[in-house]
């Protein structure tokens, strides 16, 4: 395991006072401090059957209360998520990264501290070094690797026009419901929201050749960008 941590100033006093145990079965970490008036005495604790395989930001938020809160790095969450996150302000404590095989650990003290935790190798933050990300970078090849995952991910999702998708995912259904139609003489109700929709079928307005085009480019595309995610050849 490796903590990495910035150093104090001279003359500047810590915020937070930090305490790290590692165990066989996880990590604990204690908080001490007052934070915008808010005293703070917390530990937590991340059992490795749960977190393995996971990046974490740690933080203080506060919303109707002060809580801290655990939200999980590199991975697609939702809009909602990601929103609600962020509008609410947030005081980070730390960043942790353990990898599947929670051999490759690193924490990231996001608050300057002289601690130096008896379980781990500590580093101290170099001059030279910009960014958290950079550092952590360079001690944790898993870490190294889900960050290159998301940013790979994030940029083809950016490239994907979501109105191209729509449409032919709507010609897709409408193709659906038509043939489910033709095969079937129900009047069960849902057969009948299918004839309801059937009336303002895109089908209707775009001739095949270009639904065709539009799965060869669109659709296609898409899926040529997915390949690199998943294992299926």
């Amino acid at each position: 395991m490796i903590v990495i941590r910035k150093p104090l100033q001279k003359g500047q006093s810590p915020e937070i006072e930090y305490g790290i145990v590692k165990t066989n079965d996880g990590i604990s970490i204690s908080f001490k401090g007052v934070v915008r008036d808010c005293k703070i005495n917390e530990t937590l604790d991340l059992p490795f059957n749960t977190y393995k395989g996971k990046v974490l930001q740690v933080s203080l938020q506060w919303t109707y209360t002060c809580e801290l809160r655990v939200s999980p790095m590199y991975e697609m969450t939702s809009r909602y998520y990601s929103a609600s996150a962020n509008q609410n302000e947030e005081y980070k404590l730390c960043r942790v990264s353990i990898a599947p095989d929670c051999k490759d650990i690193v924490i990231f003290l996001e608050k300057a501290t002289d601690y130096i935790c008896p379980d781990a190798n500590n580093v101290v933050v170099p001059k030279d070094i910009i960014t958290k990300t950079q550092i952590i970078q360079q001690y944790s090849p898993f870490y190294k690797e889900r960050c290159d995952y998301i940013h790979k991910k994030v940029t083809m999702m950016k490239s994907v026009d979501i109105y191209n998708t729509v449409t032919y995912l709507e010609s897709q259904v409408d193709a659906l419901t038509r043939l489910v139609l033709q095969l079937t003489n129900s009047n069960s109700e849902a057969a009948k929201i299918l004839r309801k929709a059937d009336k303002y079928s895109v089908l209707d307005i775009k001739d095949e050749d270009k639904i065709l085009q539009e799965f060869e480019t669109d659709k296609k595309n898409v899926r040529d960008m997915q390949k690199e995610y998943y294992d299926k050849d």
